[in-house]
Formats: structure tokens, sequence, C-alpha cells
């Protein structure tokens, strides 16, 4: 059994004390009970902590040639080879 002081963390959960724990015990001189002390209640195992989600890095999307109304070459967008005297 150790000391209990103010705002204490519990060293078997990584969490502070709570008023309702059952290892407490209030007094002159509180304390908290340690396994192997008569009364210790066993603290549940923590949950599983689940993985992260991976994501896939963004890309671009290259513009299909579908999206542009002038035809094939974007170059030469909006002129015609009939126009072009030569």
């Amino acid at each position: 059994m150790k000391t209990l002081h103010w705002d204490a963390i519990n060293p078997f959960t990584g969490t502070p004390f709570t008023w309702d724990d059952p290892n407490l015990r209030w007094g002159d001189t509180s304390y908290y009970l340690e396994p192997g002390d008569e009364g210790f209640v066993p603290y549940p195992a923590p949950a599983p902590v689940p993985a992260p989600k991976t994501t896939k890095p963004f890309r671009r999307k290259a513009v299909s040639n579908s999206k542009n109304p002038c035809g094939n070459s974007p170059h030469f967008a909006g002129t015609s080879m009939e126009n072009i005297s030569g």
C-alpha cells in the first residue's frame, strides 16, 4: 500500500485515481492498495488500441481528351487547318 496524494496517477491504469476506485482507502492517511495487499481488486485489462487507418497518397488524375471540346490537340484549340493560308 502506498500513500495517496492529490492528483495522483494510478500506476496500473495510467489515469488519475477516481473516487469510486475499489483499491482506495480513505482515512487520516489515505492510501491505495497494490497487488499482493489484502483486499486488492485487479483492474480490467486495457482494451487493445486499433491500428491506424492507412490512406493512399493523393494523386491527380490526368484530364482525358473527351473533356476537351476542341478535339484531341489542346495546342490548336479553336483553329482549323483550313483557315491557315500558306
